[in-house]
């Protein structure tokens, strides 16, 4: 009985963490002076969500300083293939903010669990000469959470992506 009761308490996380519908993620307020911030390097952020034994997105994200945005979508996303688009400093200060307000650099580099067919997300953030990526995939604060789906909102919500490279649809 206790095997079964814990079964069913890994479906409903899966089944939690698996849908795709609104978030309601608490965004930090901008700040007023942005020149704290370096933007320096290859990359500013990545995002990267693996698949599960459900409908769950799987997909790349990658930003770099100057606001390029490559997004690569593989399974149960809109946009499957390539994309590219240009987005402002300004969407670079919200990410760098939210993350200095839930103390993202602080975070444990690795949330995880036994269960191996959960969905995770992995983070990285490069932010004035420093670096630090989170593989979350289970037991992680909350703060986290959000921010993956406070930054996830804000990705799906750009406007003027341009196709770079079209992959078959398989979902």
């Amino acid at each position: 009985m206790k095997k079964v009761f814990a079964l069913l308490m890994i479906l409903a996380t899966v089944s939690v963490a698996c849908k795709n519908s609104a978030r309601s993620a608490k965004a930090p307020a901008p700040k007023d002076n942005y020149s704290e911030t370096n933007y320096t390097g290859d990359l500013f952020f990545k995002m990267e969500r693996t698949p599960c034994f459900g409908r769950c997105p799987v997909y790349e994200v990658s930003i770099t300083p100057s606001g390029e945005v490559t997004f690569i979508g593989k399974h149960f996303v809109e946009m499957q293939g390539t994309y590219k688009a240009q987005v402002s400093e300004f969407f670079l200060d919200q990410i760098a903010d939210y993350a200095r307000k839930i103390n993202y650099f602080e975070m444990e580099e690795k949330y995880d669990s036994e269960v191996t067919d959960l969905p995770a997300t992995t983070t990285t953030l490069w932010l004035n000469g420093q670096m630090h990526s989170v593989y979350n995939r289970m037991g992680a604060p909350q703060e986290l959470i959000a921010f993956e789906k406070y930054v996830e909102e804000m990705i799906f919500e750009i406007e003027g992506w341009e196709i770079v490279e079209m992959t078959e649809q398989r979902q």
